[in-house]
């Protein structure tokens, strides 16, 4: 399978395995 990557959002890991999708929400701003 492809790459997992992890991010947090609203308090709950996500694990993305778009690397497209990945890098357009790192670069949102982060909600706490």
């Amino acid at each position: 399978p492809d790459e997992e990557y992890p991010f947090t959002v609203c308090g709950q890991t996500v694990l993305l395995c778009n690397a497209a999708l990945a890098d357009a929400i790192s670069v949102l701003p982060e909600q706490t």
